[in-house]
């Protein structure tokens, strides 16, 4: 026996289509976040105007020590193309640049 099918696709109902952003109900900010230190945290203030932090990065170690390998707590690197690539996109929406992978890894291991 075949299981009829559905000539006739009906479409969504335009509520279903829109994008979250543009709904008429706003998203709600996090309140807190509790992965990066509080000075980092400080750079999202210009999305989330309230956002606190989570008691263990006011107490972990982790995020009380200074970057081993850094001069500041906030640094760009420029690292010149690596094997004569730069950043390139292997798959739509994934940007890869093996360079700075490779500078990082070197800064944490000496």
């Amino acid at each position: 026996m075949q299981i009829p099918t559905n000539t006739t696709q009906t479409p969504p109902p335009p509520h279903t289509r829109s994008h979250t952003h543009t709904r008429s109900t706003p998203p709600s900010p996090p309140p807190t976040q509790g992965r990066a230190r509080p000075s980092l945290a400080k750079l999202y203030n210009w999305r989330y105007k309230s956002l606190g932090d989570l008691p263990l990065v006011q107490q972990q170690q982790e995020f009380l020590l200074a970057n081993a390998g850094f001069s500041h707590e906030v640094q760009f690197v420029n690292v010149p193309d690596y094997n004569g690539r730069g950043e390139f996109e292997p798959l739509p929406h994934f940007t890869q640049n093996l360079g700075e992978a490779e500078y990082l890894v070197t800064v944490y291991q000496v």
